[in-house]
């Protein structure tokens, strides 16, 4: 007898673009990503490689699945990645503005590189604008500034920029990118007066080294960005690169860092200033 049971086929996605990206999640309530209780819309796509990446999933653009183990010999699939409308995500963005209001709180644009994808953030910016929704990006730095001027500027409220390794052949070796654009944007937005709060990711043997922490603060009190903030390793991209049938690029520590680990470093940072 001819067996019944049918290979898994993938709901089919439009192959996404600068302005129909794929939105891998979409979190309301968060704490984590700017102030106040927060709508969190990740968008999949990035064009660094960062060897730690706690999101390997939202690296590619295009739609991917997760596998893993059901009951028995059964195997789960949960696709990764999901064609959304700016209207469809503005709504979803408007629905927590009595929480928004009275937290101070708003959306923030995460992935991946939600900057890869300005005009889709334009879109939704002007159906966000007149309920005075504060927004907020999360973001690599590696992106075309002028495009930001043109579809951006005056968007945007709040920047979270991740600064992760300052010598230049060391972060294209862990980010498959050098640091010259991020660098270069990141003063050019401080120029520009909108608020940033710089985060610094702790990752073992990468980013938290004596050297590189040193050479970041003296960026930042060179440049006068008075708002940093130390972000413990995360482990998490581990499982997920697995998930996906695939290993990790790089072999990173299977715990997350401990908390005298992290306060040791952040002692040490804050005696750079």
């Amino acid at each position: 007898m001819p067996s019944t049971r049918h290979p898994y086929q993938p709901r089919r996605v439009p192959e996404p673009d600068a302005q129909h990206p794929l939105v891998f999640d979409l979190v309301h309530g968060s704490t984590e990503d700017g102030p106040g209780l927060r709508t969190v819309v990740f968008l999949k796509g990035c064009p660094l490689r960062c060897a730690w990446c706690h999101n390997p999933e939202s690296q590619r653009p295009e739609a991917q699945v997760f596998v893993t183990p059901g009951p028995g010999s059964m195997q789960i699939f949960e696709p990764i990645g999901e064609a959304m409308s700016s209207e469809r995500v503005a709504a979803e963005i408007a629905r927590d503005l009595p929480f928004y209001q009275a937290s101070g709180g708003g959306v923030t644009f995460s992935g991946g590189e939600p900057m890869m994808y300005m005009p889709f953030m334009h879109a939704i910016g002007e159906q966000i604008r007149a309920q005075g929704i504060h927004v907020a990006v999360d973001t690599s730095g590696y992106f075309d500034y002028a495009e930001y001027v043109q579809l951006l500027q005056g968007t945007v409220d709040l920047f979270l920029y991740d600064l992760k390794i300052m010598d230049d052949d060391r972060h294209r070796a862990a980010t498959g990118v050098g640091n010259a654009r991020i660098l270069e944007n990141l003063v050019q937005l401080k120029q520009s007066g909108v608020d940033i709060q710089v985060r610094v990711p702790l990752i073992p043997e990468y980013t938290a080294t004596e050297e590189n922490l040193s050479a970041i603060a003296s960026f930042v009190r060179e440049n006068d960005l008075s708002k940093v903030s130390l972000l413990p390793y995360n482990p998490s991209g581990n499982d997920k690169w697995l998930k996906m049938g695939a290993h990790p690029p790089v072999l990173m520590p299977a715990r997350p860092m401990d908390l005298s680990e992290y306060e040791r470093w952040g002692a040490f940072f804050n005696s750079c200033f």
